[in-house]
């Protein structure tokens, strides 16, 4: 029985020669649909089409790929580090790729990975193409840390980012305050987290007869905003539309704590007194938020327990081709620090 050839697939798919070879080696500067990417690799898949081998990335087989959405965002570099440390710990390198929030460079990367000796692939968001990341996931061990949906096959590293959302609320509202607001980049499918911290926060502050104002930056992405980082700029710019537009909100929650350190930094351009007047918090607790001023009342997320344990569970699966581990989730815990405080009277 003679191999598929990509004459097939693209004969399967219904389309030309050349957009086979160019989506399964996720060539940049060209644009196709979703659908037909989504032909594409069901048809090399149903036919059992890989592409020819070419060059490995690694030679021996000591490497572990991470796909990361951005490197703006100190969450991810503390992440990979955490992620780096562990791998080296168990005599392995790391390759870090950057999609940029892309979904051209990510499906590179999972064409790259498909012919290569990498041996296992860490996922830091949800992927843009999961039907291939689980395919991926047969032949190389393959995990999520974040979120999934309900369905989704790939194990994961998950922290219930709906319980953080709550407790951010419950902590606003101990304090006396009983209207908030909600500041955050777009909410969407590849985007879990976001959603569900606001709807944590929202369902705590409604038992609680509050109110949660919602402020987003819509369709804005990281190239809108060249000089400073996307979501630090994204608080500031929601932060000085909440500030001169809107009366009678004393706390603010930013979606992340970049967007949080931006809000801060809106606040003292326009003489807005943290945590006097308004209180100011965010989730991940990265770094900055214990240098910042005041320093910012976040929740812990756990990076380097989540990183480490991401690598353990992708090298203990090496050469299984059905996860030992599917799920881990981890408690988000509340750091109060000096950007909260009772409400102002």
């Amino acid at each position: 029985m003679r191999k598929p050839t990509s004459s097939d697939v693209a004969h399967a798919a219904g389309v030309s020669q050349a957009a086979v070879s160019m989506i399964l080696n996720g060539k940049s500067g060209v644009s196709f649909s979703a659908e037909t990417r989504m032909r594409v690799f069901e048809a090399a898949r149903a036919l059992g089409y890989s592409l020819p081998s070419q060059s490995m990335v690694d030679s021996d087989g000591k490497l572990l790929a991470v796909l990361v959405p951005t490197l703006s965002n100190p969450y991810y570099t503390q992440l990979l580090q955490a992620v780096e440390d562990q791998a080296a710990a168990r005599g392995f390198r790391t390759l870090f790729c950057n999609t940029a929030r892309d979904a051209q460079r990510e499906a590179y990367y999972l064409a790259l990975f498909r012919r290569s000796r990498v041996a296992g692939v860490i996922y830091t968001f949800l992927p843009a193409f999961l039907q291939q990341a689980e395919q991926l996931a047969q032949t190389i061990p393959t995990v999520l840390i974040g979120e999934k949906n309900t369905g989704q096959t790939l194990p994961s590293i998950e922290l219930s980012n709906q319980k953080a959302g709550a407790i951010i609320a419950r902590h606003l509202l101990k304090l006396g305050h009983r209207r908030a607001a909600f500041l955050s980049t777009p909410t969407k499918n590849l985007t879990l987290a976001r959603g569900q911290r606001l709807e944590g926060a929202r369902a705590c502050f409604e038992r609680e007869g509050g109110e949660l104002l919602t402020f987003f930056t819509d369709d804005a992405s990281e190239g809108d905003f060249d000089s400073e980082p996307y979501e630090f700029a994204a608080g500031e710019l929601l932060a000085r539309r909440l500030f001169t537009q809107t009366h009678g909100v004393t706390a603010v929650i930013g979606v992340n704590d970049m967007t949080a350190l931006g809000i801060l930094s809106a606040a003292r351009a326009l003489g807005v007194r943290v945590p006097k007047d308004c209180s100011v918090c965010g989730f991940d607790n990265i770094f900055a938020a214990r240098t910042a001023f005041p320093a910012l009342t976040t929740v812990d997320h756990h990076l380097d327990l989540r990183g480490r344990a991401a690598v353990d569970i992708v090298l203990g699966k090496r050469g299984a081709l059905s996860p030992q581990v599917s799920r881990i989730e981890y408690e988000p815990q509340l750091v109060p620090r000096s950007s909260t405080g009772p409400a102002p009277q």
